[in-house]
């Protein structure tokens, strides 16, 4: 029994841990949705003048770009499902240290 207390009172607790887990998942779905969009967003179409010939546009892509922030949210919903997570483990933790 007094193992299980001493390696409780060192390191992290469960819900800080869970709590990093879910801010890493933030930050990396937020570099991940800047890195899709800035990689992928930009598309090149190719149309037809009889005067110039073939010209070569750059767009953004609308679709693509909803496809970025997607990326985003969905990990806002994890962040978030972690974080109560996160809050219940400590709210536990909080009675089972008042006992």
């Amino acid at each position: 029994m007094s193992n299980n207390n001493e390696s409780t009172t060192q390191g992290m607790s469960e819900s800080d841990s869970c709590n990093l887990v879910a801010n890493i998942i933030l930050i990396l779905c937020i570099v991940l949705s800047v890195v899709y969009i800035v990689s992928f967003g930009k598309v090149e179409t190719i149309r037809y003048s009889e005067y110039a010939g073939e010209i070569a546009t750059s767009s953004w892509s609308f679709a693509q770009i909803l496809m970025g922030i997607s990326i985003a949210i969905g990990g806002a919903i994890w962040w978030y499902l972690f974080q109560k997570i996160g809050s219940v483990l400590r709210h536990l933790e909080e009675l089972k240290a008042a006992k």
